[in-house]
């Protein structure tokens, strides 16, 4: 965080002493409004008398004004300190009055980004800083943030990482529409409290996935296993642990994940999530497996019976199965086989056309036609029941939606979240 700028008296007089060298504007102290500016500057003109000689005086003016001004205001700058060496501040009429900085934050769907044509609708959006002088200037655990709309409208966010040391975080943000096939689509971010480090920090991760946007789940896998694995979602639907340990939690593909052993032993759990039942959903889990044996990452229900068992898992040979038990959907092909790269996978089911659907790294994969679940017992990320297929690797980003999301947001997930991508762009 920056020391408060201040404009010191010579500053002030150093200007006011040279306006009469000419109209001077001061459009670099606030932001500007071309067509208002345009208007007012043409009224002033055309009420100015003398207006040819005034134009002389302006020409003859520039070239002597210009040397005078530069040094006044390299005399007043060097006088208050300087103004932040290598920082363009630009002006932007959406920033709240006690942050000092803004960041444009584009969002390309076209071919060369997501991909994606459709627009889609309160979207999560991951934002990934990695600048360190972004990243410096914001406070310990970035209260000094935050995000607008193109309309100046504030959205909601949640901060998973902000970490000075590393010089790294990731960012939650909702927005109202992402633009399909656009490289123009942006919001804005705010930074950096230049008065008093007293801004409250706003974030809301309830609002960022609320029931209504149909979160019922959101577990990025951040905190310690044996702390408990909080819920971002509105549901507070939090994970207990077994036999898992503190270090489990390391760097992941987005901020941090859990790494589950293979002890044979480590899961999470909590009781029944009942939305799973009789209704569409879906499931994502971004994950990379250390070797080729099966391993569950979603499971629910304890009756062993036709369309009563969740089970969501790698299989052997480099396969992996989202099955209703009697009704299962395997993926094409060999998928997860690079042990060295994470991969998403997302199931879901739609009650409307008794359809599931299984994706992989965004792209529709496989899908059958299969009746709805009716479970009973508890759910289980990292094995089956707590009982066998435990999970042997490291899991991030894990979901649970009370809808069947669309292909194009589906894609939108992977995109924007994958290692590399070239969807989210933040620009000083």
């Amino acid at each position: 965080m920056r020391a408060p700028r201040t404009l010191h008296t010579a500053w002030i007089l150093a200007v006011l002493g040279l306006a009469g060298c000419g109209r001077l504007h001061f459009d670099w102290l606030t932001p500007s409004n071309d067509g208002d500016d345009a208007t007012v500057e043409a009224g002033m003109d055309a009420a100015t008398p003398d207006a040819a000689a005034e134009a002389g005086m302006d020409a003859a003016a520039t070239d002597a004004a210009t040397p005078a001004m530069d040094a006044a205001l390299a005399d007043a700058a060097a006088a208050d300190g300087g103004i932040d060496a290598g920082f363009t501040e630009v002006p932007n009429a959406c920033r709240p009055a006690d942050l000092a900085r803004s960041a444009v934050v584009t969002f390309n769907t076209t071919v060369s980004g997501a991909g994606v044509a459709s627009d889609t609708i309160n979207f999560p959006v991951l934002v990934r800083i990695d600048d360190p002088a972004i990243i410096a200037s914001v406070q310990l655990g970035a209260p000094d943030l935050r995000f607008t709309d193109t309309d100046c409208a504030p959205l909601s966010y949640e901060v998973e990482r902000w970490d000075q040391t590393a010089g790294r975080a990731e960012v939650w943000v909702l927005v109202p529409q992402i633009d399909g096939d656009s490289a123009t689509d942006s919001i804005t971010m705010h930074y950096d409290d230049d008065v008093n480090g007293d801004v409250a920090d706003a974030q809301d991760a309830s609002a960022v996935f609320s029931n209504a946007n149909g979160f019922v789940a959101v577990w990025h896998m951040n905190q310690a296993p044996t702390d408990g694995v909080r819920d971002s979602s509105q549901s507070a639907n939090d994970l207990t642990h077994v036999s898992m340990e503190a270090d489990d939690l390391g760097d992941s593909l987005i901020g941090q994940g859990i790494q589950f052993d293979a002890a044979g032993d480590e899961y999470l759990t909590r009781a029944e999530v009942s939305q799973l039942n009789g209704a569409s959903f879906s499931l994502s889990a971004w994950m990379k497996r250390d070797v080729d044996q099966d391993g569950a990452f979603f499971a629910q229900g304890e009756t062993q019976a036709a369309l009563q068992s969740l089970h969501f898992t790698y299989r052997l040979g480099n396969t992996i199965r989202f099955a209703f038990y009697s009704c299962d959907t395997d993926s094409l092909g060999s998928v997860g086989a690079d042990t060295t790269s994470y991969m998403h996978v997302v199931g879901t089911y739609s009650q409307s056309d008794s359809t599931q659907r299984l994706y992989v790294d965004g792209a529709l994969n496989n899908s059958r036609t299969c009746g709805s679940l009716n479970t009973t017992g508890r759910l289980t990320v990292g094995s089956w029941r707590g009982l066998s297929r435990f999970f042997n690797g490291r899991m991030d980003e894990v979901r649970i939606e009370s809808t069947s999301r669309s292909a194009d947001w589906v894609k939108l997930c992977y995109e924007t979240q994958r290692a590399g991508q070239t969807a989210v762009a933040v620009t000083p």
